[in-house]
Protein backbone atom coordinates (compact mmCIF):
# COMPACT_ATOMS: atom_id res chain seq x y z
CA UNK A 1 0.00 0.00 0.00
CA UNK A 2 1.35 3.62 -1.00
CA UNK A 3 2.03 5.48 2.07
CA UNK A 4 0.34 8.42 2.12
CA UNK A 5 2.33 12.23 2.00
CA UNK A 6 2.01 15.05 4.21
CA UNK A 7 0.02 16.69 1.91
CA UNK A 8 -2.46 13.57 0.85
CA UNK A 9 -2.87 14.23 4.67
CA UNK A 10 -3.60 17.67 5.19
CA UNK A 11 -6.03 17.15 2.05
CA UNK A 12 -7.90 14.44 3.95
CA UNK A 13 -8.21 16.55 7.17
CA UNK A 14 -9.26 19.56 4.63
CA UNK A 15 -11.94 17.85 3.41
CA UNK A 16 -12.97 15.87 6.41
CA UNK A 17 -12.99 19.48 8.05
CA UNK A 18 -15.52 20.97 5.70
CA UNK A 19 -17.42 17.66 5.66
CA UNK A 20 -18.18 17.89 9.65
CA UNK A 21 -18.82 21.71 9.53
CA UNK A 22 -21.22 21.51 6.80
CA UNK A 23 -22.81 18.43 8.58
CA UNK A 24 -23.19 20.70 11.98
CA UNK A 25 -24.53 23.23 9.96
CA UNK A 26 -27.38 20.93 8.51
CA UNK A 27 -28.43 20.36 11.48
CA UNK A 28 -30.14 23.65 11.99
CA UNK A 29 -30.11 24.97 8.33
CA UNK A 30 -31.65 23.49 5.01
CA UNK A 31 -29.39 22.39 2.01
CA UNK A 32 -31.07 25.82 0.32
CA UNK A 33 -30.65 28.12 3.32
CA UNK A 34 -27.15 26.93 3.51
CA UNK A 35 -24.04 28.57 1.24
CA UNK A 36 -20.40 27.55 0.26
CA UNK A 37 -19.20 30.67 1.81
CA UNK A 38 -20.98 29.85 5.07
CA UNK A 39 -19.69 26.33 5.53
CA UNK A 40 -15.91 27.86 4.05
CA UNK A 41 -15.96 30.91 6.87
CA UNK A 42 -16.95 28.69 9.97
CA UNK A 43 -14.37 26.02 8.81
CA UNK A 44 -11.76 28.26 7.93
CA UNK A 45 -11.01 27.01 4.59
CA UNK A 46 -11.11 28.82 1.05
CA UNK A 47 -13.81 28.84 -1.46
CA UNK A 48 -11.28 27.54 -4.05
CA UNK A 49 -10.51 24.37 -1.13
CA UNK A 50 -14.41 23.47 -1.08
CA UNK A 51 -14.73 23.29 -5.18
CA UNK A 52 -11.60 21.44 -4.87
CA UNK A 53 -12.87 18.60 -2.63
CA UNK A 54 -16.51 18.85 -3.45
CA UNK A 55 -17.72 20.08 -6.58
CA UNK A 56 -20.50 21.50 -5.40
CA UNK A 57 -23.03 21.90 -2.40
CA UNK A 58 -24.95 18.46 -3.30
CA UNK A 59 -20.94 17.42 -2.99
CA UNK A 60 -21.58 17.02 0.96
CA UNK A 61 -24.97 14.87 0.19
CA UNK A 62 -22.50 12.10 -1.71
CA UNK A 63 -20.31 12.10 1.03
CA UNK A 64 -22.74 11.89 3.13
CA UNK A 65 -24.03 8.70 1.37
CA UNK A 66 -20.39 7.27 1.19
CA UNK A 67 -20.37 7.35 4.91
CA UNK A 68 -23.19 5.44 4.75
CA UNK A 69 -22.13 3.12 2.48
CA UNK A 70 -18.89 3.08 4.72
CA UNK A 71 -20.67 1.77 7.97
CA UNK A 72 -22.79 -0.64 6.22
CA UNK A 73 -19.55 -2.27 5.00
CA UNK A 74 -17.97 -2.46 7.82
CA UNK A 75 -20.57 -2.74 10.61
CA UNK A 76 -23.83 -4.03 9.15
CA UNK A 77 -23.37 -6.44 6.29
CA UNK A 78 -20.86 -8.69 8.69
CA UNK A 79 -23.33 -9.43 11.07
CA UNK A 80 -25.63 -10.59 8.29
CA UNK A 81 -23.36 -13.32 6.99
CA UNK A 82 -24.72 -16.35 9.17
CA UNK A 83 -28.47 -15.16 9.67
CA UNK A 84 -31.80 -16.21 8.00
CA UNK A 85 -31.86 -14.32 4.92
CA UNK A 86 -35.25 -13.31 4.85
CA UNK A 87 -35.87 -12.17 8.17
CA UNK A 88 -32.18 -10.80 7.46
CA UNK A 89 -33.70 -8.41 4.40
CA UNK A 90 -36.16 -7.31 6.72
CA UNK A 91 -33.58 -6.43 9.51
CA UNK A 92 -31.04 -5.16 7.02
CA UNK A 93 -33.47 -2.17 5.76
CA UNK A 94 -34.05 -1.76 9.48
CA UNK A 95 -31.03 -0.32 9.83
CA UNK A 96 -31.27 1.75 6.88
CA UNK A 97 -34.57 3.16 7.83
CA UNK A 98 -32.75 3.37 11.70
CA UNK A 99 -29.70 5.23 10.27
CA UNK A 100 -32.17 7.76 8.46
CA UNK A 101 -33.66 8.22 12.41
CA UNK A 102 -30.11 8.69 13.16
CA UNK A 103 -29.59 11.38 10.89
CA UNK A 104 -33.15 13.25 11.21
CA UNK A 105 -35.84 14.02 8.80
CA UNK A 106 -34.26 17.45 7.77
CA UNK A 107 -30.60 15.96 6.42
CA UNK A 108 -32.73 13.20 4.58
CA UNK A 109 -34.50 15.70 2.62
CA UNK A 110 -31.82 17.31 1.80
CA UNK A 111 -30.47 13.85 0.78
CA UNK A 112 -33.65 13.25 -1.35
CA UNK A 113 -33.48 16.37 -2.76
CA UNK A 114 -29.44 16.02 -3.69
CA UNK A 115 -30.56 13.16 -5.67
CA UNK A 116 -33.42 14.39 -7.67
CA UNK A 117 -30.93 17.53 -8.59
CA UNK A 118 -28.38 15.56 -9.36
CA UNK A 119 -29.47 12.01 -10.37
CA UNK A 120 -26.61 10.69 -11.73
CA UNK A 121 -24.81 7.68 -11.29
CA UNK A 122 -23.55 7.54 -7.74
CA UNK A 123 -26.99 7.38 -5.96
CA UNK A 124 -28.26 4.63 -8.58
CA UNK A 125 -25.13 2.52 -8.21
CA UNK A 126 -25.96 -1.21 -7.32
CA UNK A 127 -22.30 -1.32 -6.59
CA UNK A 128 -22.68 1.28 -3.51
CA UNK A 129 -21.86 -0.48 0.07
CA UNK A 130 -25.85 -0.49 1.17
CA UNK A 131 -27.31 -1.99 -2.21
CA UNK A 132 -24.24 -4.80 -2.17
CA UNK A 133 -25.48 -6.49 1.60
CA UNK A 134 -28.60 -6.44 0.30
CA UNK A 135 -27.93 -8.18 -2.77
CA UNK A 136 -26.38 -10.62 -1.14
CA UNK A 137 -28.82 -11.37 0.99
CA UNK A 138 -31.34 -11.67 -2.04
CA UNK A 139 -28.41 -14.08 -3.81
CA UNK A 140 -28.33 -16.08 -0.75
CA UNK A 141 -32.39 -16.68 0.02
CA UNK A 142 -32.45 -17.58 -3.77
CA UNK A 143 -29.85 -20.28 -3.66
CA UNK A 144 -30.86 -21.45 -0.09
CA UNK A 145 -34.48 -21.74 -2.15
CA UNK A 146 -36.03 -19.09 -0.28
CA UNK A 147 -37.55 -17.19 -2.92
CA UNK A 148 -37.83 -17.87 -6.62
CA UNK A 149 -34.82 -17.44 -8.57
CA UNK A 150 -37.42 -16.80 -11.95
CA UNK A 151 -36.65 -12.68 -10.76
CA UNK A 152 -33.23 -11.54 -10.82
CA UNK A 153 -31.19 -10.86 -7.72
CA UNK A 154 -30.64 -7.87 -8.90
CA UNK A 155 -34.38 -7.12 -9.75
CA UNK A 156 -35.32 -8.09 -6.76
CA UNK A 157 -33.13 -5.86 -4.97
CA UNK A 158 -33.69 -2.48 -6.61
CA UNK A 159 -37.34 -3.00 -5.46
CA UNK A 160 -36.96 -4.11 -2.00
CA UNK A 161 -34.40 -0.79 -2.37
CA UNK A 162 -37.45 1.51 -3.77
CA UNK A 163 -39.84 0.06 -0.90
CA UNK A 164 -37.54 1.32 1.73
CA UNK A 165 -36.73 4.63 0.03
CA UNK A 166 -40.32 4.91 -0.71
CA UNK A 167 -40.99 4.79 3.21
CA UNK A 168 -37.94 7.18 3.92
CA UNK A 169 -39.55 9.40 1.78
CA UNK A 170 -43.06 9.40 3.63
CA UNK A 171 -41.09 9.38 6.93
CA UNK A 172 -39.40 12.72 5.47
CA UNK A 173 -43.09 14.11 4.18
CA UNK A 174 -44.81 13.43 7.48
CA UNK A 175 -42.28 15.00 9.52
CA UNK A 176 -40.97 11.71 11.11
CA UNK A 177 -44.33 10.75 12.50
CA UNK A 178 -44.38 7.49 10.28
CA UNK A 179 -43.41 4.05 12.49
CA UNK A 180 -40.80 3.23 9.45
CA UNK A 181 -40.21 -0.20 11.46
CA UNK A 182 -43.42 -1.59 10.96
CA UNK A 183 -44.02 -0.49 7.47
CA UNK A 184 -40.74 -2.31 6.92
CA UNK A 185 -41.77 -5.44 8.52
CA UNK A 186 -45.37 -5.55 6.98
CA UNK A 187 -44.70 -4.07 3.41
CA UNK A 188 -41.23 -6.16 2.90
CA UNK A 189 -42.59 -8.87 4.84
CA UNK A 190 -45.46 -9.10 1.73
CA UNK A 191 -43.38 -8.81 -0.63
CA UNK A 192 -41.25 -11.48 0.03
CA UNK A 193 -43.89 -13.54 0.70
CA UNK A 194 -44.79 -12.82 -3.01
CA UNK A 195 -41.36 -13.53 -4.11
CA UNK A 196 -41.40 -16.76 -3.27
CA UNK A 197 -43.55 -18.33 -5.49
CA UNK A 198 -43.08 -15.57 -8.51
Amino acid sequence: MKTKTSRMLQAEKTKQLIIDTAMELLKTKTLDELTIQEICQKAHVSVGAYYHHLGSKEGIIIEIYKEVDEFFEDEIIPKFQECEPLKGMIDYLIYQVEYAEKKGVDMVRNAYKAQINNGNEFFLSSDRGLPMGLRNLVLRAQKEGKISEKVSAEKITNELLVISRGIIYCWCVSAGTIDMHENIETIVGKYLEGCKGV
